[in-house]
């Protein structure tokens, strides 16, 4: 007898490598798995900009990226009532106590991530909500920052709007130092956003669904689309895969949307390098009661020699970092 209704595995045309670089963008639903992936030492650049949650703000930002010159829109820096200065671009994570200091910061930030971004290549992004804040002038803001809602429009994108945004990218500007183009895998992040209502959050991912789903069918060769929204809605939808809020996965359920991922978009290399590194990750980051002990050596030598052993086989230098 079966109790839950398994999403049906979707194997990648183009799945990733244990060398291939990785750039990651989007709802906090993506920071599970461009966290996770980076704390096994892959070649991840994640969310530079902080989470952003609609698509105009992905694609916004990652135009900016990929454009020559500043990759950041220094308009949108402004002074907020507490004495700081932030971006509409970014998440409130950057901040300034001057407008001189902010600017450096996203100068740094979008530097490095243009240069991860044009060596990449796969493109993760996940879309948390088709709700969007129009500042003056129409531009879409990634975060309002508490900034008073009357300075700010709210509508919803229309999946014509979406697909008009991203089409330009996939076809004309993401095709990355890699031949055959960046490889893009988008999905939707199951969160739900209550503050839109839960009938409002409906419309909202079904307009996101929509929008994946004909991008996906219009360039099958280079984007796919990766279930997590079907899996924690349709799959694991008792209470108990998700956390106090009711609306987050536990961490339960992220695991499972993290074996799915493994299974269906990682190569055969890489899920066995994951799978003999991750005992390494766990080990580096326990703290022992006893530090200075004989024991506590041997462990240390034994782990560093193994770390050593992965680093020839798999040629990894990040796995460094690993080293107690």
């Amino acid at each position: 007898m079966q109790f839950r209704t398994e999403i049906e595995p979707m194997p990648s045309r183009r799945p990733i490598g244990c060398h291939d670089g990785i750039v990651v963008l989007g709802s906090c639903f993506a920071d599970n798995i461009g966290g996770w992936l980076q704390e096994m030492c892959l070649d991840v650049c994640h969310n530079p900009f902080g989470v952003l949650y609609n698509p105009a703000s992905i694609a916004r930002n990652l135009s900016m990226l990929l454009a020559e010159g500043e990759n950041f829109d220094p308009s949108s820096v402004f002074l907020s009532p507490d004495g700081l200065w932030y971006s509409y671009d970014f998440h409130g994570r950057y901040c300034g106590a001057t407008e001189e200091e902010l600017l450096a910061t996203l100068r740094r930030q979008s530097g490095e991530a243009r240069a991860k971004l044009l060596s990449a290549r796969h493109l993760i992004v996940t879309f948390g909500t088709a709700w969007v804040y129009e500042h003056s002038g129409g531009v879409v803001v990634a975060n309002c920052h508490k900034m008073p809602s009357s300075q700010f429009e709210r509508r919803c994108l229309s999946v014509d709007e979406i697909v008009a945004m991203w089409k330009p990218l996939i076809e004309n500007t993401v095709e990355s130092a890699v031949g055959e183009g960046m490889h893009i895998i988008f999905s939707v992040s199951p969160i739900r956003h209550t503050k839109d209502t839960l009938h409002g959050n409906q419309l909202s991912k079904s307009t996101l669904l929509l929008a994946v789903d004909r991008l996906c069918r219009d360039y099958p060769d280079r984007v796919e689309y990766m279930p997590a929204y079907e899996m924690l809605i349709d799959d694991l939808r008792d209470y108990r895969f998700y956390a106090d809020d009711l609306v987050h996965p536990s961490q339960m359920a992220v695991s499972i949307v993290k074996e799915y991922f493994a299974h269906n978009f990682l190569d055969a290399q890489c899920r066995d390098y994951l799978m003999e590194v991750e005992p390494l990750v766990k080990a580096s980051q326990h703290r022992p009661l006893h530090a200075q002990t004989a024991a506590h050596e041997a462990f240390k030598c034994k782990n560093n020699l193994k770390i050593d052993q992965l680093i020839r086989k798999y040629g990894n230098f990040r796995l460094e970092n690993l080293k107690l």
